[in-house]
Order: C-alpha cells, then sequence, then structure tokens
C-alpha cells in the first residue's frame, strides 16, 4: 500500500476569468484579483476585501480610460469627455469620483443609474480594521459584483458590433 501527500499547487486552482476582466486588468492586477477570489472562496473576508481594494486602488485610471473611451464610443458631448481627461490628471480616486460624477453615460451606470465609481470608492474609504470579518467578506463580494458589472458594461458598449449593425441594416432593408 502506498501513501500520497500532497504539498501544493501550481498553479492554484482557480476559475477561468473572462476576457474582459483579463484585458482590462494588469498583469499584476489580475493575479492579485484571483488572490482576491480564493481569499473571498476561502472565507476570509478581511484578506479578500484588500486584495479587491488594492485592484481598484492601482486600476482606477485605467477604469476611468475605459469609461472614456466607452462615452466616447457613445458620442458623448466634447465638454463631458474633457471631464474625464481632468479626472485622470488627479493624483486621488477621490477627486475624480468627484469629479465624474455626472459625466458617465447612463449606459455605463449600474441599476438605476448608480455611478460605479462612486459605488467602488466608498468601500475604499472604510477602513477595512473597522470592519468584521464578515463585513469584509461583503464588501470584497460587493466590490467583485460592481467591477464585473462595469466591466461587462464597457465591454459591450467597446465591442464590435458590426455584425448587429448589418443584421439591423438587411432587416430595415426588407
Amino acid at each position: 500500500m502506498l501513501t500520497a501527500t500532497k504539498l501544493g499547487e501550481y498553479p492554484p486552482f482557480g476559475s477561468h476569468l473572462a476576457k474582459r476582466l483579463r484585458d482590462m486588468l494588469s498583469n499584476t492586477d489580475l493575479e492579485l484579483y484571483r488572490k482576491g477570489l480564493r481569499t473571498d472562496r476561502e472565507g476570509h473576508g478581511i484578506g479578500a476585501a484588500a486584495y479587491f481594494r488594492r485592484v481598484v486602488d492601482n486600476q482606477w485610471r485605467a477604469l476611468v480610460k475605459k469609461l472614456r473611451d466607452a462615452a466616447e464610443k457613445l458620442r458623448t458631448p466634447p465638454e463631458k469627455l474633457t471631464v474625464f481627461q481632468e479626472a485622470l490628471a488627479q493624483p486621488q480616486f477621490s477627486a475624480a469620483v468627484d469629479m465624474l460624477k455626472d459625466a458617465i453615460p447612463a449606459k455605463l451606470l449600474i441599476l438605476d443609474g448608480r455611478n460605479p465609481l462612486t459605488l467602488l470608492y466608498k468601500p475604499l474609504s472604510v477602513q477595512i480594521h473597522e470592519l468584521s470579518d464578515e463585513q469584509c467578506l461583503q464588501q470584497a463580494a460587493d466590490i467583485r459584483v460592481i467591477l464585473n458589472e462595469t466591466f461587462d458594461n464597457i465591454s459591450r458598449v467597446l465591442k464590435d458590433d458590426e455584425t448587429l449593425k448589418a443584421a439591423v441594416t438587411r432587416l430595415q432593408g426588407s
């Protein structure tokens, strides 16, 4: 009889990440996001919240750029697009969030018109050492959901919809 002992797993087991996430996050932050997912699955709220908060803190400028690109594709007026550029020049996420509160097009808002940047910033402003592990676990899940929904909205706007345009044109012509 043989006995086997598992010492580790490389790469660590994890769920497949959607292409939109892989496209929008840097390699470093993609790894932090994966660690956040693993920590979340293991029920370690403080760790999961810290990983997701770090991703948001590291990627807020890239997120604002993607939102600007999507806003541009949605034919947002130039004066509102200028606000995106001004927000990108800000040293702090909080200042950018304040500047963009009314500049994000409705199609990129979440549910009934909530600004995704405001939703993501709120948990960053709460110190995780003041929260219980359960509260941190919920915060991590909330950040993950809002990030995913925001990335989904941006991806829908930015994706090449030539097939859809061709189908509409053909149906209108018949």
